[in-house]
Parts: C-alpha cells; structure tokens; sequence
C-alpha cells in the first residue's frame, strides 16, 4: 500500500509534496510557523486551543500581540498547506484536518502493528519489510528544531503504542503518552533466526 504522506514529525517538522513524497520534503523555514504546525499534528484532527498554542509559540510569556502573532502565522501556514481548508478556525481554537496515511507517525505506527503480526506469525522475511518501512519514515530526532517549550504538547495515546515486535530492525515503541517518538533497533531477530533456520530472513540494517 502507497500512502500519501504530507506531514512529518520523525524529524524536523515537514510538509511533503502531495505529488512525490520520494523527492519533494518542504522544510518549513520560519521557526513559529514550524513550531505552529508541530503544534497541531500533534493533535491532528482535533481542536488546539489558542491558549495552547501560544503557549508552544512564547511560553508561559506571550507578548501582548500575540492573538494578531498567532493569526499571521496561521495564514503563513494556509498558504504552505496543499489546501489551505485544511487548517479551520474551531472555537476555542484551530484543527489541522489529517487524513489517513498523511502523517508519518501513523504510518509508522501501521507499519510497526504489521511488523508484529507478521513476527507472531513467524514471517521473518515479512517483519523485516515492515520493520525496513517504519525506519525509513526517520529523518532523525522526532521534533528537532523546535524550542524547548514546545516539549510540552504530547500526542494522545494509540493503540499502535505499547508493546511491539522484537525483529532486529523492528522498533521498540512508538509515540506513547508523555512522550515524543522513539526509535529503537531491535535485538530478537537473530534469536528468531536461531529458532527456525529454515526461515531466515535477510538482515536489513
């Protein structure tokens, strides 16, 4: 299955072209509105409230234009998205309308559940493909480039999260509560490979 990604948080935070996610990552350039967008995929879908993201964007000190501030670079933002009615003004706040397959958390996390069927089933060859996908979704440290602050907003829980395969280049655990994402090589796979040596399967590192 393809997915259409268009945002990302395994890394800085990014837009990816609707067209060609393989070529085209859009860095964000303006540190607010990075920090805006990071903001609202980390509930997306769901209402941000103003106060919380002015609370990712100053601190516990927002200047007193703040409310005119949050309103620029909501509409910097609009003008970066590919359809800028994604991003709707909902009482008490903002929502980032994503759909399935558009963020890469949720990708990773599908990819990882996959993972974990398919090493319950004892389907080496199919847990390293899954495993091999999750980790090629990393553009390094989940959330960098943001301030400090921002460390505050954590993504609700999934049912992805918790427990997950133990294949050498499955992940440990993805984004769980209280904390950003994670990732992990795993160490099992060489112990599976022991158990059934009729069904090795290829070490993808």
């Amino acid at each position: 299955m393809r997915y259409e990604l268009r945002f990302g948080l395994l890394g800085t935070p990014v837009l990816f072209d609707p067209v060609d996610y393989d070529d085209a990552v859009h860095p964000v350039s303006s540190p607010k509105v990075r920090t805006l967008l990071a903001a609202l995929l980390l509930e997306p879908g769901r209402v941000v409230s103003v106060d919380a993201l002015k609370d990712a964007l100053w601190g516990g000190s927002p200047p007193a234009s703040a409310h005119a501030s949050l309103h620029n670079h909501v509409t910097r933002l609009r003008r970066l998205l590919d359809d800028p009615e994604r991003l709707r003004a909902v009482p008490p706040g903002y929502v980032l309308r994503v759909d399935e397959g558009e963020l890469d958390v949720h990708v990773f996390e599908t990819h990882v559940a996959t993972a974990r069927s398919a090493h319950a089933a004892k389907d080496w060859p199919g847990t390293v493909r899954a495993c091999t996908a999750a980790l090629a979704l990393w553009r390094g440290t989940p959330l960098s480039g943001l301030p400090r602050r921002t460390r505050r907003l954590r993504p609700r829980p999934t049912p992805h999260r918790g427990a997950t395969p133990r294949p050498r280049v499955a992940l440990r655990r993805g984004v769980g509560p209280r904390r950003r994402p994670t990732r992990r090589a795993c160490t099992g796979v060489g112990r599976a490979r022991r158990r059934p040596p009729s069904a090795s399967p290829t070490t993808a590192n």
